[in-house]
């Protein structure tokens, strides 16, 4: 009998187990999906490249692909409305969502809260950055900007114009963080970091079989229970 026990023990905790990392995995699966038709949507004819450039995130800069995709979606939804030519866009999002894993790897932050520092930037908040060597004042803008031939004397540095030269200094002004994650990609947090990251990839990867039998199971069920609604509506 105590084997008995042991064994349905053993058999309950393994499908929990099962159930949870497979749900974990379709999970993953979903977040990847929404990236790609994210990207897709927002980089038009440069779609394709974004996601190529997405799968080698996790041991490039310790992301992992739905991370990548949406950080660089985040950006080039931000610089289109701006002005910027779609391919612009796509090329200033990844340099920028890789910068991040550098900057980040370089002053051991979280590659999400200093990606999201530098979106403050390229949208005009000199502080969130300040720390990390960057300034992005208006007036170190404008004269980086006059030096750069990005405006003339006179001109206005708002919009697109300033997304350009903050862009520009960022990069300027980070040229010894430019690097960091490969540098040191073998130090713990890089190395737990890219762990993660191949780890989400991974059980994208392996909830992508799973995903349509959830899909239907939830349709289904939505069905049955707008069904149910409906019965109660008609009878009441």
């Amino acid at each position: 009998r105590l084997f008995a026990y042991g064994a349905a023990a053993a058999g309950t905790a393994a499908g929990v187990g099962f159930y949870y990392g497979t749900k974990k995995a379709v999970e993953a699966s979903s977040d990847l999906n929404e990236s790609v038709n994210a990207s897709n949507a927002i980089f038009e004819d440069n779609g394709g490249q974004i996601q190529k450039w997405s799968r080698q995130a996790a041991d490039g800069f310790g992301l992992a692909r739905s991370e990548a995709l949406q950080a660089a979606s985040s950006i080039g939804a931000m610089l289109k409305p701006m002005g910027f030519a779609t391919d612009d866009a796509a090329r200033m999002s990844e340099r920028m969502v890789e910068l991040a894993g550098d900057m980040a790897s370089f002053n051991n932050e979280d590659p999400s809260e200093m990606l999201e520092r530098i979106r403050s930037g390229l949208a005009g908040e000199s502080e969130p950055l300040r720390r990390f060597g960057v300034d992005l004042r208006v007036a170190a803008v404008e004269t980086f900007a006059l030096k750069r031939g990005i405006i003339e004397e006179g001109d206005a540095l708002e919009g697109a114009a300033f997304a350009r030269a903050a862009y520009q200094k960022i990069l300027a002004d980070t040229t010894d963080q430019q690097g960091d994650f490969a540098r040191t990609s073998d130090g713990l947090a890089n190395a737990q970091r890219r762990l993660r990251a191949n780890t989400i990839d991974l059980l994208a990867t392996f909830g992508t079989a799973f995903r349509p039998m959830i899909q239907g199971a939830a349709n289904d069920v939505n069905e049955f229970l707008l069904q149910v609604k409906d019965d109660r509506g008609a009878g009441g």
